[in-house]
């Protein structure tokens, strides 16, 4: 009789039992879904991260590229003609070179007797705006670049964005008697 009770709880525990594997099945699902959500995001956040510093590398190269060219352009110069959106400095041997800006585009033209002899462009991402400033002996280009994150951007379209500014010194007008030594003996 003690067996016959045993194989009756058996059974009855067997029956209770019976719809456990779908409740199994379901956590299942659940917990993977859960995890794979996970993951997808965290890839997602690092191919946006990923793509976010390509664009800022790519902006700091062409802008270390400008300030160098911008730089040796001004080295010997005691004067320049500025605008906010062009710059001329006038070089060596009849030669000028014209930096223009249009939107987010600074181009640099060397020009000889009316002559455009050489172009060079600098591209920077959209939204960025370039201004050139002239003040006594300093030229100085400002870059305002937009925000970095798409969000920003939709949220606050004037949003917080930085701005990068290049000084160049102009050398100061030599005398018209040659001494530039300051010695009076």
């Amino acid at each position: 009789m003690k067996r016959l009770i045993s194989e009756t709880a058996l059974q009855r525990c067997h029956r209770r039992r019976r719809g456990a594997l779908f409740h199994y099945y379901m956590m299942y699902l659940l917990l993977s879904s859960v995890l794979l959500t996970t993951a997808g995001m965290s890839i997602h956040a690092v191919l946006k991260a990923d793509r976010i510093d390509s664009v800022m590398a790519r902006d700091l190269h062409s802008l270390l590229r400008l300030d160098g060219q911008l730089r040796r352009d001004t080295v010997r110069s005691s004067r320049c003609e500025c605008t906010p959106l062009v710059l001329t400095v006038p070089g060596h041997d009849e030669t000028d070179i014209r930096w223009t800006i249009d939107g987010n585009v600074a181009r640099r033209e060397v020009i000889s007797q009316s002559t455009i002899q050489s172009t060079d462009r600098y591209v920077f991402r959209k939204g960025t705006r370039l201004q050139f400033e002239q003040a006594e002996q300093r030229v100085s280009l400002t870059v305002f670049n937009p925000p970095v994150n798409e969000s920003d951007e939709k949220n606050d379209p004037g949003g917080p964005a930085s701005s990068v500014q290049i000084v160049m010194w102009l050398d100061p007008p030599s005398d018209a008697s040659g001494d530039t030594s300051g010695d009076d003996s």
